[in-house]
């Protein structure tokens, strides 16, 4: 900062004046110190008194002293008199021409002071160098004079002719002088050319109608003929001096006669590529390319078009070469390639297509983030094929340019379509900003070259990012219109659905369930055409089940987060994915007509229910309750397509799947279920093997290792209504017996064990009082009564308790109590008697 160094040169005044070390300066000298930056002319008096006064001090002393004065005369120099002014440049020009005795770092810190005094006294800064330069080819000094012309163009731009001028002498003198001249006056051409064009060619044309560009045609051409001796020379071997001397030459090219430009644009060409292949640059080869666009478009337009090919390989190579992700806009070599390309945008897109079969995969993937950037590059005035849309509206600026460029984009696209099977999915990420705006013919190009590999379109749809954005929709729903493409999309869409997920990780859960919402989302989007809803029934229970699944495991790894600890970021991952799959469940219903679901599912605050692991089971029932009243002959489905999870490997899935037909076959025999309701009209013939497949999977899942899995059933059962066990006495009861016949009392080892047949014994205190005498089975009632009557002799209260209160309620229910007296086969006729 500009206080800072003012403060530092306090510092170094105060030692200086003492003799001491440089000491940290008093809050009082810091404020007189900034006080000083208000008025240039006191400060840099100041300091020049100390540079006169202490002519032996350090070098970092001197180099403080002159920092300070340059930041300072950043400031409006207009404070500086012209009295100071002279004696400013004077000492610098001493320092970095004529002292001995500093050393090269003294040398740029005078130069800098000299740029900055060249603001405001250009022509005492130039006449000073000029001095210089008609003594001694100084290298400071002529690189000075180049900075100098790009310092403030508007400014110095009346004085550039001069400052050629007086860099003529040197010039050709320099052909028999040291490298380092020829370079300080190579760089110096290469940025007074580079400040002509830019002083004449503004929007207006020159601010000084006495200077044009012609005006320096004359002398450029000179300067350029001498300087390309130099590159025949034998003195001009190293790389850095070849890299100057032909970057001034491309530079003062864009300033030459058109003849001149004409003879040497193939040469021009050559000599950059010869560069590049010998290793200079990114950014020499772009300002050099720039360079020789901008010459050839005013001299020869037709041989710039023909040896664009050669141009534009040099630039992609480069970018292939530095393996980037994504582009830098500020780099020279993509500000060529935007100039190459809003010249001969066909070209530009024939050739990056042409581009992405490359073998090499650093050269398919900077075809595609050169693609990529081409098409969203808005603002750029000159675009794609579009119009000059200046002083226009932004987002009309925006959309013309994307409009033009994808237009020429998907022209040659369609020109290659079958040779670019393999490059599908780099095509289609470089046209993802702009699908949702193609025009229908242009988005019927993009969808023809989908078809050549529809396995590597689904793949990149499905790695965008989640929800799906326009270009996502837009694309899904484009192939959804091809009957052939749609089904084979949809079977490899269906494919990915994997139940199966891998290891226990809260990120493996996280991947799979991202992957389960993209391709839930794909399917919605790629039948939503009213045409298709048939073939979306048939997936419905699948995609149902397989959220289902993810809801699972999201719900899985949100526990398992909390449990060790996870970052934060994976925990926030994690819900995220949560929500997106519960989101693409509400698509998924809506989508099928089940609005009156998800309506049941919101009054319920079912969702929000679902992505909390204190509350997802009471979700999934909610879910359950909410399909078993509206999901009518989807519902057959559904139970269909999760019966083999009852049996799956993960817990999880066998916990879910329970409670969710434990629900569904409670409302199943429900009053809403009576004949002639509407519910059941809609199920029509489907609903007794569905109550039929339902039973039969809970009796199979009674004796479940996992208690988890048990409880669920049991809490059903035990709020069945008195109804609902007179229709169906016998089948809840088989389910009891299973639940009871799985664990003997010398087995009932742990607490989750108990609670297992606690749950069952529960269920059966609620069953038994309504059960008709038709539906009880004289074996299944005998080995009840036997087990219940074995947890008389547990070791656990508990337990003895339940056995006991089932044992009265058995004996009160009279469906049983014959039974039970039969099996008691007691003699005394007191005891069947009580």
């Amino acid at each position: 900062m500009v206080s800072e160094c003012i403060v530092h040169v306090f510092d170094v005044m105060h030692a200086l004046d003492t003799g001491k070390q440089v000491r940290k300066v008093h809050v009082q000298e810091s404020i007189v110190a900034r006080s000083h930056i208000v008025n240039p002319d006191r400060f840099s008096v100041k300091c020049l008194g100390y540079i006169e006064r202490y002519p032996e001090m350090a070098d970092h002393h001197q180099i403080t002293f002159l920092q300070a004065m340059e930041k300072v005369l950043q400031n409006p120099v207009e404070a500086v008199s012209p009295d100071t002014a002279s004696k400013i440049i004077s000492v610098a020009v001493e320092k970095m021409v004529f002292d001995a005795n500093v050393s090269p770092d003294v040398q740029q810190a005078a130069s800098d002071v000299l740029v900055a005094m060249g603001r405001r006294f250009p022509g005492e800064v130039i006449d000073s160098l000029k001095f210089v330069l008609e003594n001694q080819p100084n290298p400071m000094c002529l690189t000075t004079l180049g900075r100098l012309s790009q310092g403030d163009v508007s400014g110095i731009g009346p004085r550039l002719r001069a400052i050629l001028e007086h860099l003529m002498p040197v010039l050709f003198e320099a052909t028999s002088t040291s490298v380092e001249i020829k370079l300080a006056v190579c760089s110096a051409l290469r940025n007074i050319s580079q400040s002509v064009g830019e002083y004449t060619s503004g929007p207006g044309g020159s601010p000084d109608p006495t200077v044009s560009k012609e005006d320096f045609a004359p002398v450029m051409k000179l300067a350029f003929m001498t300087v390309l001796k130099w590159w025949y020379s034998p003195y001009t071997s190293s790389l850095q001096l070849q890299e100057t001397v032909v970057g001034s030459l491309t530079a003062m090219a864009t300033l030459l006669p058109v003849e001149t430009v004409r003879a040497n644009l193939t040469w021009l060409m050559e000599a950059t590529l010869v560069l590049h292949k010998d290793g200079c640059s990114g950014d020499t080869l772009g300002q050099n390319v720039r360079n020789i666009v901008v010459a050839g478009l005013a001299a020869d337009r037709i041989w710039l078009k023909r040896s664009s090919y050669s141009l534009l390989g040099a630039l992609h190579q480069e970018i292939s070469a530095r393996q980037e992700s994504s582009l830098d806009e500020h780099s020279e070599v993509l500000k060529s390639l935007m100039l190459i390309a809003n010249t001969f945008p066909k070209k530009v897109a024939t050739f990056e297509i042409e581009q992405l079969k490359s073998s090499s995969r650093t050269g398919r993937a900077a075809s595609g983030a050169i693609l990529g950037y081409l098409l969203i590059a808005a603002g750029k005035a000159e675009s794609l094929g579009a119009a000059e849309c200046s002083d226009g509206d932004p987002l009309n600026c925006k959309l013309s340019f994307l409009q033009g460029s994808s237009a020429i984009f998907c022209s040659v696209l369609e020109a290659q379509r079958s040779e670019l099977k393999e490059q599908v999915s780099e095509i289609l990420g470089c046209l993802q900003p702009c699908l949702h705006i193609l025009t229908g013919s242009q988005l019927r190009v993009v969808v023809r070259l989908a078809a050549q590999n529809p396995e590597q379109a689904a793949e990149t749809l499905l790695s965008w990012a989640l929800p799906p954005d326009r270009s996502g929709r837009t694309l899904w729903r484009a192939m959804g219109t091809k009957d052939k493409l749609s089904r084979r999309l949809l079977g490899i869409l269906m494919q990915k659905l994997n139940p199966s997920l891998p290891g226990d990780m809260a990120q493996d859960c996280v991947s799979a369930a991202r992957q389960t919402v993209a391709v839930t989302c794909a399917v919605r989007e790629l039948l939503a055409n009213p045409e298709r809803a048939g073939a979306f029934e048939k997936v419905f229970p699948q995609l149902f089940k397989a959220l289902l699944l993810q809801m699972d495991c999201s719900e899985e790894s949100l526990r398992f987060s909390r449990m060790v600890g996870i970052h934060n970021q994976d925990l926030s991952g994690a819900l995220s994915v949560c929500r997106d799959t519960v989101l693409a469940l509400q698509y998924l219903l809506v989508q099928t007509q089940l609005g009156a679901v998800t309506e049941q599912l919101e009054e319920e605050a079912a969702w929000r229910k679902l992505q909390s692991p204190e509350s997802h089971y009471e979700g999934i029932r909610l879910l359950a309750r909410a399909m078993a009243r509206h999901g009518g002959t989807m519902l057959v489905g559904i139970v269909e397509a999760l019966v083999p999870l009852l049996s799956a490997d993960r817990e999880q899935h066998r916990v879910t799947a329970m409670v969710f037909f434990s629900e569904v076959g409670m409302w199943l025999s429900s009053p809403l279920m009576a004949p002639h309701s509407p519910i059941n009209r809609l199920l029509g013939c489907s609903r007794q093997p569905l109550r039929a497949l339902l039973v039969k999977s809970l009796i199979s899942r009674a004796q479940d290792r996992s208690v988890r899995v048990r409880l669920p059933l049991f809490q059903g059962l035990g709020s069945a209504t008195a109804a609902q066990v007179e229709d169906h006495g016998r089948e809840l009861l088989a389910i009891l017996h299973a639940g009871l016949k799985g664990t003997d009392v010398a087995e009932i080892v742990d607490r989750k064990q108990s609670e297992a047949v606690l749950g069952a014994l529960s269920a059966l205190l609620q069953v038994l009082p309504h059960l008709r005498q038709d539906s009880i089975n004289q074996n299944v009632i005998a080995d009840i009564c036997r087990r219940v009557t074995l947890l008389l002799e547990s070791a656990d209260a508990e337990l003895r308790c339940a056995g006991a209160t089932a044992l009265g309620v058995m004996c009160r229910c009279q469906a049983v109590r014959a039974l039970m007296m039969r099996e008691l086969q007691d003699p005394s006729p007191e005891v069947t008697e009580v």
